[in-house]
């Protein structure tokens, strides 16, 4: 691998993280101004967090087809672009329908970057380097949460919330400048039968010559054909192909049902909610979730390639279980004060400790990994599609639901979700 591939792989890795981590975590702090500058509810701010998973939504339907269609890099210029006209129509919004369009233009910026980011990054990486280098991205995602938060505390006080909104912009112009360094996908080459340009591309990912050899005759024996949305269709159908996905499916899902985008995104209403009516305790735990979500991903970066996947994800899912039921049955059983505020602060605070560690850390890498090729861009998109569906409903009613139900059986639902990745522990190999 060349050397100045290999450092460029490393920067867009991480700088195209952080570019998804900041458009997810910019409303942090940007959302209580907006809410007193415009008169919104904690229930407008509620669907407001639900828009991006609403744009996600809508990303889960076209990413995959664009990406075997269009390309892997002409997908990701795509994605820039939106992420940008997004930022745009937000910024310049004076009534909640426009800051809805704008939170669900930035979405499908944001869950195409998590559905063809981490594919890219998997098909321009030789396979030593493809765990740490997808799970580096999904590192930067929550460094990119974590410096978000930190840019709106500074601005919090401030009625002037655009300079944070705009600064958003600023990531998508650098990804886009190192991008132009990096090769198009292999795979994508091969199966537009461009062999002449599948050999320059591999030379800019193996370092030498036997390598780059091996990797072609490889793809040019094993061919991933452009396919017709029927011919998808019938691999959908393949017995070994339908369990894959499967489980795919069922594990994005319960990520939705982990109540994370909207802690992320709205840690001051469930903050309110549980009994803290401070607004500095809420700033500092705001910024404490998004810090200990970082560092929980980061840990899972340094061992991804150690110990493997299943390990990680084992630990994840325990601690995450087990702190779901101690949140739940102390909610079920004392009052609403500032004491359990205080606790439950702390409970959410280790909560998404193990999941930045966990799922959070290392799915990505598995669900990439487990697909076979030819079905990988097309069963995230698929697998994302019932995953938002269950996250727009969840985020969008997370103070409805938390008014209605209370926070504990809200943490009950959460637990046993998060029991499902058990399941997944069972079925799915070791990839590393």
């Amino acid at each position: 691998m060349s050397h100045r591939s290999d450092k460029c792989r490393y920067w867009f890795s991480i700088l195209s993280g952080i570019m998804t981590g900041y458009v997810l975590g910019v409303v942090l702090f940007a959302f209580p101004i907006i809410q007193a500058d415009f008169k919104l509810n904690e229930i407008d701010i509620s669907y407001l967090a639900g828009a991006l998973l609403l744009g996600f939504f809508i990303a889960s339907i076209f990413t995959g087809l664009a990406l075997d269609y269009m390309g892997r890099k002409d997908t990701i210029y795509i994605i820039l672009f939106l992420i940008c006209l997004g930022t745009a129509i937000f910024n310049f919004s004076d009534i909640m329908s426009e800051f809805y369009v704008g939170r669900v233009i930035q979405g499908i910026g944001f869950g195409a970057s998590l559905i063809a980011l981490p594919i890219y990054l998997t098909e321009t990486t030789p396979f030593d380097f493809r765990g740490k280098i997808v799970t580096l991205y999904r590192l930067n995602v929550t460094v990119g949460i974590f410096l978000s938060s930190v840019l709106g505390l500074l601005f919090f006080n401030d009625s002037n919330w655009h300079i944070l909104i705009l600064s958003v912009m600023i990531f998508p112009i650098i990804v886009f400048i190192v991008i132009q360094f990096l090769p198009e996908s292999p795979h994508f080459l091969m199966s537009h039968k461009n062999y002449h340009l599948v050999k320059e591309s591999l030379k800019k990912i193996y370092s030498t010559p036997w390598e780059v050899e091996d990797r072609y005759v490889h793809l040019f024996n094993h061919p991933t054909q452009k396919l017709t949305v029927l011919e998808n269709i019938k691999i959908l159908k393949q017995k070994h192909m339908v369990k894959g996905l499967l489980i795919v499916i069922f594990a994005v899902c319960i990520n939705q049902l982990a109540g994370v985008n909207f802690f992320l995104q709205c840690s001051f209403a469930v903050i309110h909610v549980s009994g803290i009516v401070s607004q500095s305790i809420a700033s500092i735990a705001g910024i404490l979730f998004t810090a200990v979500h970082c560092v929980g991903t980061f840990i899972a970066f340094i061992l991804v390639e150690k110990i493997g996947r299943k390990p990680i994800l084992k630990i994840g899912t325990t601690g995450l279980f087990i702190t779901f039921i101690f949140l739940a049955i102390l909610h079920l059983i004392f009052p609403v004060t500032m004491v359990m505020g205080v606790i439950t602060i702390i409970g959410i605070i280790v909560m998404l400790g193990f999941f930045g560690f966990g799922s959070g850390g290392v799915l990505i890498v598995i669900c990439t990994e487990i697909l076979p090729i030819q079905l990988r861009s097309i069963g995230i998109s698929i697998s994302y599609f019932f995953a938002t569906i269950i996250g727009i409903f969840f985020t969008s009613n997370f103070v409805v639901l938390s008014h209605a139900l209370g926070l504990g059986v809200l943490f009950l639902i959460m637990a046993i979700a998060t029991s499902g990745y058990f399941i997944v522990l069972a079925k799915i190999p070791e990839t590393k």
